[in-house]
Formats: C-alpha cells, structure tokens, sequence
C-alpha cells in the first residue's frame, strides 16, 4: 500500500481470493470486502495507523468470491526512508477461520460444561435431601424390620 494507504499491488493470491481486480480491491473500504459488520473498526484501525505511521494488527471478516465471508488476521507495518518517512505499508493477512471456528466451539463447550455442572449440582442436593429424609425416618423409627414393613403400607 502506498505512504498515505492507496492499495498500489496485491498479490495473486488476493486477486483469487477476492475473486475482483486491482482497480476494484482499491476501493475495498466502500465495498463489501469487509464484513459490514467489522468496517468501521477497520477503517478507524486502518486510517488511525496511516496518521500516526504506527503499525497496525486487527481481526476482521472478508469476502471470499463465493460470497462467504472468513476470519483473517490483518497485520501493517510501515517501510520507512532514512529520514524516517513512510513510504509504503506492507500488510500481511492470515486466514484464521479454523482457529475461530474452533475458539466458538471450544466456548461452546464451556457453556455445556457450566450448564451440566449447575444440573449436577441441583441434582445433588436434591438426593442429599431424600437421603436425609431416609437418615431421619431411621433415627424415628429404628432399624426394626417389623416396624418398617408396617410403616411402609401406610
């Protein structure tokens, strides 16, 4: 990318990925490139790293030419002159999709392992309850065999 964020060469790879051209990938921020939804911490993360020349690292959706959007990892860093100038950015943009698929799924789980631990929870106090309703019926009526038999059909 240029010194002030034009879109000045992207690979072949990108090209295919996208599925468009390099007139139409310079003009990414008003297209659907990026997921609607993460745009506008795009743009405010891309456009705060070309005014302070600072570098830059975010997780975003893109557009594949299918239509499905995927996670990447999108990384800037400036390519400075001897006087400290920027003169280009180079980006770097890693399909981390997998790893937030899984990520979800590992949440996922969590949640099921919350949900089934406060079940076992209610569960086991439930039983601690009849156990010491049975203890207390015992300690009442004695272990007399007899005793219980009778209580038993009443």
């Amino acid at each position: 990318m240029t010194a002030d964020g034009g879109v000045e060469h992207v690979n072949r790879q990108v090209l295919e990925y996208f599925g468009r051209t390099l007139e139409e990938l310079r003009r990414w921020g008003t297209t659907d490139a990026v997921h609607p939804a993460d745009l506008p911490h795009v743009m405010a993360a891309w456009l705060h790293a070309v005014q302070t020349g600072q570098p830059y690292e975010f997780e975003h959706r893109i557009r594949r030419a299918d239509g499905e959007y995927r996670w990447f990892q999108s990384r800037g860093l400036p390519l400075r002159d001897a006087n400290g100038r920027i003169v280009r950015w180079y980006n770097l943009l890693t399909d981390i999709d997998a790893r937030k698929q899984a990520q979800a799924a590992l949440e996922a789980a969590f949640e099921e392992i919350k949900r089934l631990r406060d079940r076992l929870q209610d569960e086991n106090l439930a039983l601690r309850e009849e156990i010491d309703q049975a203890f207390m019926f015992e300690e009442i009526v004695g272990a007399s065999p007899a005793l219980k038999a009778v209580l038993s059909h009443v």
